[in-house]
């Protein structure tokens, strides 16, 4: 009962060869560039850890806070960082944003700037390198245990 034209069975089999193989190959090609996205983010985390200190972005992330001598403490919660300063009108919020802080949030002592994935990076760079004990009891108001 289900009667179909030569013509009709000859568009079936010219979108099914057509359409189907360029389906597949865009399936193919996202995941390639997911798994190529995953690597390249897994490199650069590494990169990040291990990675020596940029002693020009140090000094420009050290001003944005407006001194070493401004800097209380220092954490970091997720992609956040977290740090208590003496004063915040000489904080240079444009500044940080500037250097990739994709938001820049003032609360009472407390410069809230998130950096995403590069947050590690900007906590590492400025607790290893201004004498600052990071670790030590803040009223930040962070999630974080302090040692």
């Amino acid at each position: 009962m289900f009667l179909v034209s030569n013509n009709e069975i000859v568009l079936y089999v010219l979108i099914l060869t057509c359409v189907v193989p360029i389906l597949v190959l865009i399936g193919v090609a996202l995941f390639k560039m997911i798994q190529k996205s995953k690597k390249e983010n897994k490199k650069r985390k590494k990169e990040i850890l291990e990675g020596d200190v940029d002693s020009e972005q140090l000094k420009m992330f050290v001003e944005a806070y407006g001194g070493v001598e401004n800097i209380v403490s220092i954490n970091i919660e997720k992609n956040r960082l977290i740090v208590k300063v003496i004063d915040v009108d000489v904080v240079l919020s444009e500044q940080l944003v500037k250097l990739g802080a994709a938001n820049v949030l003032f609360q009472e002592k407390l410069v809230k700037a998130s950096f995403g994935d590069r947050a590690v990076y900007v906590y590492k760079l400025l607790s290893n390198y201004t004498e600052i004990d990071s670790k030590k009891e803040c009223d930040c108001g962070c999630q974080n245990k302090h040692e």
